[in-house]
């Protein structure tokens, strides 16, 4: 059993090692440069580019990219996840801020999908080879395969037609 645990361990290792190297590396070749916006909310529209090297100096932005990596990590790892370059506010500041509406919004969606997903399960499981069974999985099916992008916009539609949303 302790090697199986240990083995799982290992994997989580990996996995999250890997979500993160591939974060850093999207954020890394996403376009613009960062000491340039950055420097554009420090300093406003009028730069030159002593202004974007101090930024860039500052930041780290000037050392090897393995280097900016392990300085991204340690900062996630401590939870520093530096300041919005849109507000200028702290990032984990406004994600806590959000995270009861989340976690409301989500707790709301998995209720909601339960009472429709089980009874439809149950009543597919007692009326098995059936066209009731049949209509079911259709239905199940139908639900899995719609993106929650599409999904949501339906919803509004339906439950709020008069929305600011549609034009």
């Amino acid at each position: 059993m302790w090697k199986y645990i240990a083995k799982r361990l290992a994997m989580v290792l990996v996995v999250i090692s890997g979500v993160t190297l591939v974060s850093f590396v999207a954020m890394y070749l996403a376009p613009g440069d960062p000491a340039e916006l950055i420097a554009l909310e420090r300093y406003g529209q009028d730069l030159d580019a002593s202004q974007i090297e101090s930024v860039r100096e500052a930041e780290g932005l000037d050392a090897p990219v393995y280097f900016q990596y392990f300085i991204w990590l340690d900062h996630l790892l401590h939870l520093d996840l530096g300041r919005s370059i849109i507000t200028s506010d702290d990032v984990l500041e406004e994600i806590l801020l959000k995270l009861p509406a989340t976690i409301e919004l989500t707790v709301a969606g998995l209720l909601i999908s339960l009472l429709i997903a089980l009874p439809i399960g149950v009543l597919g499981a007692l009326q098995k080879n059936t066209l009731l069974d049949n209509c079911c999985a259709f239905i199940s099916l139908i639900g899995i395969s719609i993106p929650n992008f599409w999904l949501g916009i339906l919803l509004i539609w339906l439950f709020f037609p008069d929305s600011s949303y549609f034009p």
